[in-house]
């Protein structure tokens, strides 16, 4: 029945993972395949649990396999194996011939419970295809009010089946149906109820209506069972149909269990396929005590303005989105709760006792450039470690706080979908207490295993140690990642972290400029200039007095010594030539700038040249305050950004406002040449040429608490540089205030219109050239010159 069959090829552990700048990289492999069964007799697999027993005085571990079957198969049923024998030890266990109403179940779960005193271990099973009608006979009561039986159809169900405790073993017979939680009608309440009939439906104004699951259009002449003294809107019931029985989740919300997970209290919680309104949670008896949690819905910025100002007629037409169904559902040792929603930014959550999202780190594959999201199955380890399978045939494995520790694996392809190993759909997952990873694919119906490798070992050994605050053996760990590959982030930071918590912030700096965790290298940087202005703040007071005893003497010594006085005029007389002028209009333009642009106008002061300086100067400032920042305020990289496209950008966008405010002035008979134009753009770039290089070097003196000081010069560099230069706008084309605006707004809208019209020619001009290749090449092919 069974049979071991080849490795995997090593091209399904291809590994991946994230750099410092969040790109994805390849690194050492973390996983190498071991071992693929295809003949233990798979059938469709849909989920998969691990279950722990001690035999002989051994912990063993067993793995328990959930299969829909296909339409030609034989049935439901489960496949049980040990995980140190599985060739010799697997069982089937048919679901099909013991189990009432199941047809194709897809959710799977093992757990010991302890209920009212009374521990158990249990096998969940849900199947959201299983159907369960009750039938109430009708007494002779409900023939007085002419009520006939009354049936009630149960749509998805959920199986609990008892273990033996003395076999370890499924007992098949001993097993609890459990479907939607449902309201009764109490048959004792009969007086409250009347027979009326109407010839209008609409006339029921006054009487509760008993609801009913299903729907019913009446006739010109409705009999109906009504409750009288109440209002309401619902269904009509009509005679002879007595509602019994109600979804305690509401007519709306659909009971179609794909996925459950138990806690140790007994409480099933439940992904239901469609059920909008949320995970469900029920009671060990059934009941359902609440929606846990729901998935969130992002509104658009219409959607948002219409609910606020929009007409009546205008929201009743809005259309509301619903929040996703819960595609998986995972219960970790300590009760907490994962989710998986497919297609969704975040696929994948963790919540506390309380419902709310409790993951450090958001696990978001859209940020790993991943298109495919659908996430299959999660599992989560005794440590926190989680692994998530993407249905096309990745394995993402996450720290517990949810940073990416790698991925691998691929989807199929032309060429590869019929090698073993590689995955057409990936289903189930589960890891065993070797972090050995167990997963099974739907359509290939196979088994397959992959142990760690050494550095995923060390990986592992480092972040468990490292939440047990065993910093000393963490290190090591981190330090044997490091081994492997000495730019791992996570490596990095985790070694980074150690020595953090032992105080060592000398070392845990460096670390954490590899790792780029901008956060912690602020707290270490603060910490050690702490340190040193407590050591050396004696000195640093020394040094500033000495500094302005130095300042005082020189101003004496320019007041009293002739060669000083000597010195100072000839540096006056530098100050008064046209170059020196022409290179601080800049600054006299932040003083006086009426006057300044009066003089450039008139060609009093200014020039080309000084003015292209300041260009030159404000781009360097610029492209400093782009890449040159300290770690903690650096977020752009010239892997992420291209220092040459930021050069040519800030080029492009300075010349086109030149000549496009040229052209706008001419059309409104602004004073100013085009000349003028370019000088006084070019000058009033000075308040950025002076703050963002003194922003850039004090960032290295400050942490993240400090920020405001970095953004306040940030500020006053774009905005003064703003504000001069519509003062420019104002002076040289003598315009009113109002017509400065206007000039600023058709400048930048020529702007626009100038750089769509460059793309437009710029792809004619690639068009026209491989038109003209194409000519040529088919020139030489008839002519035979090739």
């Amino acid at each position: 029945m069974t049979n071991k069959i080849v490795e995997a090829t090593s091209a399904t552990t291809y590994t991946r993972t994230t750099n410092a700048d969040n790109l994805v990289i390849r690194c050492q492999d973390g996983y190498l395949p071991e071992t693929t069964y295809d003949r233990i007799g798979l059938d469709s697999p849909q989920d998969m649990v691990i279950d722990k027993v001690i035999e002989d005085g051994k912990e063993v571990e067993y793995g328990y396999i959930l299969n829909k079957s296909t339409i030609t198969g034989p049935g439901p049923f489960i496949l049980k194996f040990r995980l140190d024998d599985v060739v010799n030890s697997v069982t089937k266990i048919d679901l099909k011939s013991n189990l009432d109403y199941i047809q194709a179940p897809t959710g799977l779960w093992i757990q010991t419970t302890t209920v009212q005193g009374i521990t158990r271990k249990e096998l969940y099973i849900a199947d959201e295809s299983a159907t369960y009608t009750e039938v109430f006979k009708a007494t002779e009561q409900d023939k007085a009010l002419l009520l006939d039986d009354y049936t009630y159809t149960y749509k998805g169900l959920i199986y609990r089946i008892q273990f033996n405790q003395t076999t370890n073993e499924l007992d098949l017979h001993d097993y609890s149906i459990i479907h939607e939680p449902v309201q009764e009608v109490s048959r004792s309440d009969y007086n409250l109820y009347e027979l009326h009939t109407f010839d209008d439906i609409r006339n029921t104004e006054g009487y509760t209506i008993i609801p009913t699951a299903s729907n019913f259009k009446g006739d010109e002449k409705t009999r109906v069972v009504l409750k009288q003294g109440e209002e309401y809107e619902g269904r009509i019931v009509p005679l002879g149909q007595l509602v019994m029985k109600t979804s305690s989740f509401g007519q709306d919300t659909t009971f179609n269990p794909i996925k459950i997970a138990v806690d140790s209290s007994g409480n099933m919680f439940i992904a239901s396929n469609g059920t909008s309104a949320g995970m469900i949670q029920m009671s060990y008896s059934g009941e359902f005590i609440s929606f846990f949690v729901v998935n969130t819905v992002a509104y658009n910025f219409i959607y948002q303005f219409i609910k606020n100002f929009g007409t009546k007629e205008q929201l009743d037409k809005l259309v509301v989105n619903t929040p996703a169904s819960f595609y998986n559902v995972f219960i970790d040792n300590l009760d907490l709760v994962y989710s998986v929603t497919v297609n969704q930014a975040e696929v994948f959550k963790k919540y506390s006792t309380a419902g709310s999202s409790i993951l450090e780190n958001n696990i978001d594959l859209k940020t790993l450039n991943i298109t495919e999201r659908t996430v299959t199955d999660s599992f989560v380890t005794k440590d926190g470690l989680i692994f998530l399978t993407i249905k096309t045939g990745s394995i993402y494995v996450f720290a517990p706080d949810g940073k990416l520790i790698f991925f691998f694996g691929s989807g199929p392809t032309s060429t590869s979908s019929d090698i073993v190993g590689f995955f057409k759909n990936l289903q189930a997952i589960f890891i065993d207490q070797a972090n050995r990873i167990w997963v099974v694919d739907t359509d290939g119906n196979y088994l397959q295993t992959f142990t760690p490798t050494a550095y995923a070992n060390s990986i592992f050994e480092a972040i468990v140690s490292f939440n047990n605050h065993e910093y000393e053996q963490s290190r090591k760990s981190w330090e044997d990642v490091l081994q492997y590959d000495s730019l791992s982030v996570l490596g990095n930071d985790g070694l980074g972290k150690a020595y953090y918590y032992d105080k060592d912030f000398a070392s845990s700096l460096k670390y954490f400029k590899i790792s780029k965790n901008r956060a912690l290298y602020s707290n270490v940087f603060w910490e050690l200039r702490n340190d040193f202005l407590q050591a050396n703040l004696s000195l640093i007071f020394i040094i500033l007095i000495g500094i302005i005893a130095i300042i005082a003497i020189f101003k004496y010594l320019f007041k009293t010594q002739k060669a000083f006085i000597n010195f100072k005029e000839r540096v006056g007389r530098i100050k008064n030539t046209r170059v020196f002028k022409d290179l601080t209009v800049g600054f006299r333009l932040i003083v006086k700038p009426n006057d300044t642009f009066y003089e450039l106008k008139t060609h009093k002061r200014g020039s080309i040249l000084g003015a292209s300086i300041y260009y030159v100067l404000a781009i360097a400032a610029f492209l400093m305050n782009t890449y040159m920042y300290a770690l903690p305020f650096q977020y752009l990289t010239t892997i992420a950004l291209n220092p040459t496209t930021v050069l040519v950008a800030a080029v492009l966008v300075l010349g086109i406002f030149v000549l496009c405010n040229y052209l706008v002035s001419a059309i409104n008979d602004g004073e100013g040449t085009f000349a003028d134009i370019y000088k006084f753009t070019g000058y009033s770039l000075l308040p950025m040429i002076i703050c963002f290089p003194i922003a850039v070097g004090i960032s290295y003196g400050l942490t993240l608490n400090e920020q405001v000081v970095l953004t306040i010069l940030k500020a006053l560099g774009f905005w003064g540089s703003g504000i001069i230069l519509v003062l420019g706008v104002l002076e040289t084309h003598n315009y009113t205030f109002s017509q400065t605006v206007k000039n600023i707004l058709l400048t930048i809208v020529f702007m626009i219109l100038f750089i769509i019209i460059s793309m437009v020619v710029i792809i004619m001009l690639d068009q026209i050239k491989t038109l003209i290749e194409q000519i040529w090449k088919e020139v030489k092919l008839r002519a035979g010159w090739y």
